[in-house]
């Protein structure tokens, strides 16, 4: 703690020195940050400390961009919360992305792989498994939701329906492209735990999500209403969630990037990502989290739609036991406050011995 007290009181250009110290080690030797890693992960006074110096120095964030990234660079070398350091530098990556989002998401992908002493590089499966089983038409797979849940399906479709034209006005905003921000830091997050074969569940139009870019294509496969087999490098099946036209156990790994409130079953969906992980693979989702967002059930009555593109938010109060409920462990759980509260969030089908890890890391 006196490290801490020390590095807040520092002078400009001892924080500037400290950037350069820190921005090397991240470059050069990212290992060195481990036990940084492990320390935030130990001492919750620590988190608790930086997040509330965060929020002292909101209200001047607009005229310090500049002296905030470097404080808070200088506060990683010090062992603080990465977490905490990462929303800070995600404030001013509002105004001025391009470098501060770069660096932010070498930092969290730094975080996670040190934290659990991952790997630099999953090893990609030869080939994705074989679509098994008869794959329908959107109209077919349509009815079928519509007789699982007929009280609540047309207020559904006015919302698909408008969100999907929201996709083609502003794909930069609304799909995990290269030009969104938050596609960066999701990347980050992903790419400690990627091996084997991978499903996108909504993987959208573009080709290749953000995400997932530089993995292997014959590794990958997608599945997406509002796209087609034409759009993509990978195997592609045009499709809902809740019904993935695989086998059992045929994935190491099923990603959704912002798609969880965009599910007309959600539990049917998520029951679904369970049943074709394997024993050990892991579910990572990025979504907003609403604190006010009620538990969703379309099956019981009348749903009233949160707003005019989603009939549901996820809020954890009742996504962790539904997660639960269906047979998810929780590895971890990172939010970003701004600029809206974002989740990057991994879950783990257990194996017969159980979970190699649980643990959350709220910032």
């Amino acid at each position: 703690m006196k490290d801490v007290a020390y590095s807040m009181a520092q002078t400009d250009d001892q924080k500037t020195s400290e950037l350069a110290q820190a921005s090397s080690a991240a470059s050069e030797a990212p290992e060195a940050l481990a036990e940084e890693a492990i320390a935030a992960r130990a001492l919750p006074e620590i988190h608790e400390l930086t997040f509330e110096r965060a929020r002292a120095l909101e209200a001047d964030l607009a005229q310090t961009n500049e002296r905030l990234v470097k404080a808070e660079l200088a506060a990683i070398g010090y062992g603080q919360s990465l977490v905490t350091a990462l929303n800070e530098i995600n404030r001013s990556a509002l105004e001025q992305h391009s470098e501060n989002v770069e660096l932010e998401a070498r930092m969290l992908e730094i975080m996670v792989r040190s934290r659990y002493a991952m790997p630099h590089a999953g090893n990609a499966a030869a080939g994705q498994p074989p679509v098994s089983g008869p794959v329908l038409s959107l109209d077919a797979y349509d009815d079928k939701l519509r007789e699982l849940a007929p009280l609540n399906w047309e207020a559904f479709v006015a919302c698909r329906d408008t969100g999907t034209d929201s996709y083609d006005d502003l794909p930069e905003v609304s799909c995990s492209t290269e030009r969104h921000p938050q596609a960066h830091l999701f990347r980050a997050f992903v790419r400690p735990y990627l091996k084997g074969t991978v499903l996108d569940v909504g993987c959208g139009p573009q080709p290749v999500p953000f995400y997932l870019a530089g993995y292997p294509t014959q590794a990958i496969s997608g599945i997406d209403p509002i796209s087609s087999v034409d759009d993509h490098p990978f195997q592609f099946v045009s499709g809902y969630g809740e019904f993935l036209p695989w086998e059992d156990e045929a994935f190491d790994i099923v990603i959704s990037g912002t798609v969880l409130d965009h599910y007309y079953l959600l539990d049917k969906g998520l029951a679904e990502v369970f049943r074709v992980l394997k024993p050990g693979g892991r579910f990572l989702a990025w979504i907003t989290h609403f604190a006010d967002a009620p538990p969703y059930d379309p099956y019981a009555g009348v749903v009233k739609p949160y707003d005019h593109e989603h009939m549901y938010h996820i809020n954890l109060e009742w996504f962790r036991p539904l997660m639960r409920e269906i047979g998810f462990v929780e590895n971890e759980i990172i939010e970003f406050p701004l600029p809206f509260r974002f989740l990057f969030m991994a879950f783990e089908k257990p194996t017969a011995e159980h979970s190699t890890f649980s643990t959350n890391h709220p910032a």
